[in-house]
């Protein structure tokens, strides 16, 4: 039971992960460029690693 309310609620986050992007790329589309994504996700790699620990 409370593994499929966990995988509705993941499936909610990344549809909106997905929307965001997609909305955003439609107002400024050169975040859309590959060089952007890259370095957008470097930047938090470092408070990811540091929130996990």
């Amino acid at each position: 039971m409370k593994m499929g309310r966990f995988a509705s609620w993941e499936g909610a986050l990344a549809a909106l992960i997905v929307m965001e992007i997609l909305i955003f790329g439609a107002i400024n589309p050169s975040m859309l460029s590959m060089n952007v994504l890259l370095y957008s996700t470097s930047d938090f790699i470092y408070i990811g690693i540091v929130a996990y620990l």
